[in-house]
């Protein structure tokens, strides 16, 4: 077939085509203006180690270095925690929300923890709620710091100190131009798909 074989199909159910075309992009348009508003909420936790007596001493050159080795395999232990679901229950207790309902590989996604060298973590969570997202985060960062406060009093580590920035909260919108572009997109390819499966079918219609 020809390209104005194709044409011609497309002339001769134009009705159809263009039907199944606004249908598909209107219901994505109106199914994006259903999505709810979310909040992202993000914070920063920076690892580092306070001047050791080992600084003191003028035959050790390497204290800053490991010191910064240090750090950065307490930012794993940090990204660590985030990953057991009973301290992600506990986070959100102190924060008032309860999530033990929630599947267990669920619930470690509630908070979202991305290490970025040498020794900083990043926290994010994103909840319908602006103020219960800015809680968790909030909560997340004080679970955190007295953890690493308990881990050096009893000697686990030593001088271990958290330097976090304050919670930053952000709505999170539905893109509308974008999801109705893709819409549109899937709704030519369907419409065009459909157009051409009904003339493939249209001649056992009539047996």
């Amino acid at each position: 077939m020809e390209l104005k074989d194709y044409l011609g199909i497309i002339s001769k159910r134009l009705l159809s085509f263009v039907s199944i075309f606004l249908l598909v992009t209107i219901l994505t348009f109106v199914f994006s203006l259903r999505i709810p508003l979310t909040y992202d909420s993000s914070a920063s936790v920076n690892v580092t180690i306070k001047n050791s007596s080992l600084a003191q001493n003028a035959y050790y050159d390497y204290d800053g270095y490991y010191n910064f080795q240090g750090s950065s395999l307490f930012a794993d232990t940090i990204y660590n925690w985030l990953q057991d679901p009973s301290t992600v229950i506990d986070i959100y207790s102190n924060a008032g929300i309860d999530i033990r309902s929630m599947k267990l590989k669920n619930i470690v996604k509630q908070i979202k923890s991305t290490k970025k060298q040498p020794a900083t973590i990043i926290l994010t969570v994103n909840n319908a709620d602006k103020i219960k997202a800015e809680t968790v985060i909030s909560q997340t960062i004080k679970y955190l710091t007295s953890k690493t406060i308990d881990w050096n009093n009893q000697g686990l580590t030593k001088n271990i100190d958290l330097v976090s920035t304050s919670p930053v909260v952000i709505d999170h919108k539905p893109e509308l131009a974008l999801n109705t572009g893709l819409g549109a997109i899937a709704g030519l390819i369907i419409s065009l798909g459909l157009v051409f499966l009904l003339e493939y079918l249209h001649p056992k219609y009539k047996k």
